[in-house]
């Protein structure tokens, strides 16, 4: 594959390389900055494919995996950081993240905690039992690691010529890191893609074991895209320009689906799993699971919040009962 250039108006030291995933995400681009520090955005999964393809690719731009000195992972899903821990392992490559993605890089921090919530949700055991197997195979695509470094918002990073501000830009995994260079191109991870919108993945504050209000996070690191006057260089999908009207879009697409989901509220109360399942009628295959209940968790976080909605603990279930009538919410 070619290497084109990314900026506007050619970068020759900029590089991206697109690599197969074993996930219905598809493709993962990974970034070559090959500078006088010569590093990587991203990395890849752990697959024998992935690795081939990332050696053959640095290989066309005159480098080998020794050659590169840091990585920089915007999160710890494996799609992205899952090659991360061989390539220091057998090159030394340092590794740099947001201290957010701890448990994402630990193996099964997280595992009672998503038990004890679905369980809560109302989700039937077997479907929590079948997401316990789709982590496992999930986490087949990486190794648990350290990282050699933080990185902070705001941090100022360079590779010689080219000089970097890093954003934290939470909401899709809790220490989501995006990075602006002096031409105000943003190389953005998942936080903002072109065409579908980013999944605010249900997640767990690694300190203090609390759930985060996910949507409410990626909302507001949308906002902050809105900003970036270059190109966006994403995780997936191909680089794009004018993020402004990109990030309104997803942003109304959100209010559409807070919409109707106010609506199924209304209709009587039900279990986070039931009003899911009103919503996603798929919700029942294991793949999509997870993804669903997801995706009208943090819906209904802002009803709650916004006073449209509270919740009653039943026979070991929270029962989610709306306060809006739907002529009401005709009126929004």
């Amino acid at each position: 594959m070619s290497f084109p250039d990314l900026s506007a108006g050619g970068n020759p030291d900029y590089f991206h390389i697109q690599i197969s995933t074993p996930f219905a995400v598809g493709d993962v681009n990974v970034y070559l900055i090959r500078d006088e520090k010569n590093v990587l955005i991203d990395c890849g999964p752990k697959t024998k494919i992935a690795h081939q393809t990332l050696v053959n690719q640095l290989g066309e731009a005159g480098l080998k995996p020794g050659d590169i000195d840091e990585i920089w992972l915007t999160h710890g899903h494996p799609d992205h950081s899952g090659l991360a821990a061989m390539l220091r392992d057998r090159h030394g490559i340092r590794l740099l993240a947001h201290r957010g993605e701890r448990g994402n890089f630990a193996k099964n921090s997280d595992r009672q905690l998503f038990g004890d919530f679905f369980k809560e949700a109302g989700v039937p055991g077997y479907l929590i039992h079948e997401m316990d197997m789709q982590r496992k195979w999930y986490e087949v695509y990486f190794d648990a690691m350290e990282m050699d470094g933080w990185i902070d918002d705001g941090d100022e990073l360079s590779t010689g010529r080219h000089h970097f501000t890093a954003h934290h830009l939470p909401g899709h995994s809790p220490g989501h890191l995006g990075f602006t260079d002096e031409n105000g191109h943003m190389f953005s991870g998942d936080v903002l893609l072109q065409r579908i919108s980013t999944n605010a993945i249900i997640s767990f504050d690694p300190d203090t074991g609390e759930r985060l209000n996910t949507l409410r996070q990626l909302r507001q690191s949308m906002r902050t895209m809105a900003s970036v006057t270059g190109m966006v260089f994403p995780g997936h999908g191909q680089p794009f320009d004018r993020a402004a009207e990109t990030v309104q879009h997803h942003l109304e697409s959100h209010e559409k689906r807070y919409l109707k989901i106010l609506e199924l509220l209304s209709r009587g109360p039900g279990s986070l799993f039931e009003t899911a399942k009103k919503l996603f009628p798929e919700i029942e295959r294991p793949e999509l699971t997870f993804l669903c209940m997801s995706e009208v968790a943090g819906f209904v976080d802002r009803a709650i919040i916004e006073g449209f909605a509270q919740t009653e603990i039943i026979n070991g279930h929270r029962v989610i009962i709306g306060n809006v009538p739907l002529s009401d919410i005709a009126c929004r």
